[in-house]
């Protein structure tokens, strides 16, 4: 489950929404709240609160195996982080789980939105058997195990409060040059937690994810880096995610993947609208769109 995010502003209204939803309109519904890119298997759960019509954030989890009713309570409990809540979206994305089970989700989320007061709940399902042409890049991160993220997270969070600004010792930015150069001769193994937090917090600096991309070109592929990066953008907290996609992002551009690149680009904007090189990176990316004026 994801912490609350702040709002984005955003023309979004309350409205009915269909009984599925394409990806693509998915986008469009979370695409003023920024919303993490973790995949799970069994699928997961976006809660999109509403004030006076403007969306107040987002809540994600992965979808249990459990019954479906404590889910709903559970889940829904959670809106109660935003104060009072009067309307919200669910909506469900199935993973790979049975039809029947996301239809029992589905169910449990509408009987128990019924049964709060004062509270309007939509649910709407993601129909992901639709293509949709910016999941590419997304389909790069790998599904990390959540006590995993847990302890990257914990030792982020260490690292920022003990060395603010991402400023890190010459000894840190030592072992991430020797993680990156590592992952330059080859898949790097196995990557302790600590070491990824370590990368993590060394890219919120600009010139740390100059340097990242500095070593990098010394590889003679760039997939085990890609590799590597994809799996610090999906155990990166929340807070700290846009700038390592932005990283993953140039690298993917300067190989030609540019609409793989654009995705991520764009995805590091929803999470973070402040971030100045991701609104950067994306604007410039954009304009190479085919089609598009200069």
């Amino acid at each position: 489950m994801t912490s609350p995010l702040p709002a984005h502003p955003s023309t979004l209204g309350p409205r009915r929404l269909p009984a599925a939803l394409s990806a693509v309109e998915l986008q469009r519904l979370l695409s003023a709240v920024p919303c993490p890119v973790e995949r799970s298997p069994r699928g997961s759960l976006v809660l999109v609160p509403f004030r006076a019509g403007e969306p107040s954030g987002s809540l994600r989890f992965a979808v249990p195996e459990a019954d479906p009713g404590l889910v709903a309570r559970a889940c829904l409990g959670a809106l109660g982080r935003f104060g009072r809540v009067e309307q919200a979206v669910a909506v469900v994305s199935p993973g790979e789980a049975a039809p029947d089970a996301c239809a029992r989700l589905v169910a449990a989320l509408e009987a128990r939105g019924r049964a709060l007061p004062g509270l309007s709940l939509q649910v709407a399902v993601l129909d992901e058997r639709e293509a949709d042409p910016a999941g590419q890049a997304v389909a790069l991160l790998p599904v990390i195990d959540r006590a995993e993220c847990l302890e990257v997270a914990t030792v982020v969070d260490r690292l920022l409060d003990r060395h603010p600004g991402a400023e890190l010792p010459r000894a840190l930015r030592a072992s991430v040059d020797e993680l990156v150069r590592r992952s330059a001769d080859g898949p790097p193994g196995a990557i302790r937690p600590a070491s990824l937090a370590a990368l993590i917090v060394s890219v919120q600096r600009a010139e740390g994810a100059d340097r990242v991309l500095l070593l990098g070109r010394a590889a003679c592929t760039r997939a085990p880096l890609t590799a590597l990066l994809a799996r610090a953008c999906a155990s990166a907290p929340g807070t700290e995610r846009a700038a390592v996609l932005v990283v993953l992002a140039r690298l993917l551009a300067g190989e030609g993947r540019a609409e793989e690149a654009r995705e991520l680009a764009g995805e590091a904007v929803r999470l973070d609208p402040h971030h100045v090189g991701a609104r950067r990176l994306s604007a410039a990316l954009l304009e190479e769109r085919p089609g598009c004026a200069a």
